[in-house]
């Protein structure tokens, strides 16, 4: 009986030693790097809406889709929808490091997006993105995913400095290994090898391969898997049920026609989703780099087994299990 009460009490003592050791679940520290167009945007919402996520500062690559002020417009209308606008966010420089590749301007979404009816300060319209990642990642006591949606410029200028130690892994949406890319789709005649996302500045991809950066490639092998179809766009509709929800399908809405000619790809949000659930698909090592000249094939991604370094490279996508992420956490 003695030990019995002994026992007792020992279990008593732990379970109050427990609680007062107990911490809150520490949440996993992620930066976004984005050029903020209709993609990117999706996967912002759906990476501010995963509750494990503390999401440290929001830069722009303003050298991608959209220029620094829309972008930042863009960005902060969904902070503000999902009430987080306690987020730090910054503009980065708006041309590559090298050459002088740019978007097509008729892409620009600035004016089809109806989302910049509130004025932004001009503090945060000077291009210091740079100077904010150095400042997330100098302060931080854990190392920092940095989730990646545009061009690479403001990642290529952040690894000079020593706090790129603090990066426990780039997920890059960009690139395409064993598939055509997309940069033709504007010109069949050129350049039918580069993604977008690395020709727009080759020359910062290159430097970020070379830097040895942990790397995970969501490349167009794998967002090809994962159309925007007109179906999942109509079961979307019925999901719209809450203020964020709503929000991002009247965004979704305005790029109707793109769905309805199979011309939009989940791009950005397999990336996203990715980086939270790497069970989304099936990885692999491919040693790569890229490729800054001659100007055809500037910013193709290609196999090296001497010269290329090892990135994890998405391919097969469980595609039911990525929709029904995006039921879960954007329209939920």
């Amino acid at each position: 009986m003695q030990f019995i009460k002994a026992l007792l009490v020992l279990l008593f003592l732990n379970l109050i030693s427990c609680g007062l050791n107990a911490h809150p679940m520490m949440k996993r520290a992620i930066i976004i790097d984005t050029d903020a167009a209709f993609d990117d945007l999706l996967a912002i919402g759906y990476l501010l809406n995963r509750p494990e996520l503390s999401i440290k500062a929001i830069t722009i690559s303003a050298d991608g889709e959209e220029n620094c002020e829309p972008a930042l417009k863009n960005v902060m209308s969904v902070l503000r929808v999902l009430k987080q606008t306690q987020i730090p966010i910054a503009c980065g420089r708006s041309t590559p490091l090298r050459g002088n590749h740019r978007f097509p301007q008729i892409w620009s979404r600035s004016q089809q997006l109806n989302l910049h009816s509130q004025s932004i300060s001009s503090r945060a319209l000077n291009p210091n993105a740079v100077a904010l990642l150095k400042k997330i990642l100098k302060v931080s006591k854990e190392t920092v995913d940095i989730i990646a949606l545009g061009p690479v410029t403001n990642l290529a200028e952040l690894i000079k400095s020593p706090v790129r130690n603090k990066i426990h892994m780039v997920y890059l949406m960009g690139g395409a290994v064993h598939v055509p890319g997309n940069v033709s789709n504007k010109n069949p005649n050129y350049n039918n090898l580069a993604e977008w996302n690395l020709y727009l500045d080759p020359y910062a991809a290159d430097l970020l391969f070379s830097s040895r950066v942990p790397i995970t490639l969501v490349p167009l092998d794998a967002t090809n898997q994962v159309p925007f179809s007109l179906r999942f766009y109509q079961t979307l509709k019925s999901h719209a049920k809450t203020v964020s929800a709503k929000f991002f399908y009247q965004l979704i809405h305005q790029n109707e026609q793109e769905i309805k000619t199979h011309a939009w790809y989940f791009w950005d949000v397999l990336t996203a989703a990715i980086a939270t659930d790497p069970n989304i698909g099936t990885s692999k090592i491919e040693y790569l780099r890229v490729l800054i000249k001659p100007e055809e094939t500037s910013g193709r991604i290609i196999v090296d087994q001497q010269r290329g370094v090892p990135i994890h490279v998405y391919g097969k996508i469980h595609r039911q299990l990525f929709y029904h992420h995006i039921l879960q956490y954007l329209f939920s």
